[in-house]
């Protein structure tokens, strides 16, 4: 492959591993220029903004229910108790939204705390 790939009167194709000998007949450089021509690169021209941007969540700022805090603290192995099915979908989006609202606050929380625990055992460090 390398070889025919060497050779000035063959083109190689590396992906399907072929090659393909140029006829001798004709000049090298008007081969070239066919060649050239033939492989004209697309360029993409046609780029649009989309037309619909995605709303704010509705859910972002409500209230959070007592009893959905309580779930999203209770083990999965309680989920069994609740009927899922009588609620209705637009519902369970609302509360999905919330619990995310609930594990991204609790992962706040306890990055917060890691934080305070680093900078006071550096203080700790800086005074010793």
């Amino acid at each position: 492959m390398v070889a025919a790939a060497a050779a000035p009167n063959m083109t190689a194709n590396i992906l399907q591993q072929q090659c393909q000998v140029l006829d001798p007949r004709i000049p090298l450089q008007q081969q070239q220029q066919q060649q050239q021509q033939q492989l004209v690169p697309l360029i993409h021209t046609h780029f649009h903004q989309p037309s619909v941007l995605v709303p704010p969540n509705p859910y972002l700022h409500e209230e959070i229910p007592a009893w959905l805090r309580v779930y999203c603290k209770a083990s999965p192995s309680l989920d069994h108790h609740l009927k899922w099915d009588l609620f209705e979908l637009v519902e369970l989006e609302c509360y999905d939204s919330m619990l995310n609202r609930l594990f991204k606050d609790g992962l706040e929380e306890i990055v917060m705390r890691w934080v305070e625990i680093l900078s006071s055992s550096m203080t700790w460090v800086r005074i010793y």
